[in-house]
């Protein structure tokens, strides 16, 4: 679910200025145009973007998997319900072995690789493993904007 979030393009804009970046990549799944591209279209000169994610129905092309999680009620009379959530490692591994090949088919100096927080740390040493200096991990959770708080009665 998108949610309008100035501190977000404000920190991707600081990123890109601070860190001379030239180059988005972003986990994107075919969901665009995402802020981020936005942000790199807005720039000037233009920066170059790039969704390294295909959507859910074009991933078996690529010998993606269509599910790469899944999740179950704990307990369904709690309100709301508890839910606990399974990611498959292995449907995870081959995605980020995907977005590997996006990435070392362009050319660039200095890169934002934009991902959801479960890949910030994998992705990273990915890109390190192939070669790619990786400075920093950053990650962004505006929990209050995407959870609702109830006070305990």
């Amino acid at each position: 679910m998108p949610i309008d979030d100035k501190c977000y393009r404000h920190m991707v804009e600081d990123l890109i200025q601070s860190h001379h970046i030239d180059t988005i990549f972003e986990e994107a799944s075919g969901h665009s145009p995402s802020d981020a591209q936005e942000i790199a279209d807005s720039q000037s000169p233009k920066l170059p973007y790039f969704d390294v994610d295909p959507p859910i129905d074009e991933r078996p092309q690529y010998g993606l998997a269509t599910v790469t999680g899944s999740s179950k009620p704990i307990d369904l009379m709690m309100q709301p319900p508890c839910v606990e959530n399974f990611q498959y490692v292995k449907a995870h591994a081959d995605r980020e072995r995907f977005w590997l090949t996006r990435v070392a088919e362009r050319k660039f100096k200095s890169a934002m690789f934009i991902c959801g927080a479960s890949h910030t740390l994998s992705i990273a040493f990915r890109l390190v493993d192939a070669g790619y200096e990786v400075e920093q991990c950053l990650t962004y959770q505006p929990y209050a904007k995407l959870c609702r708080h109830v006070p305990a009665p």
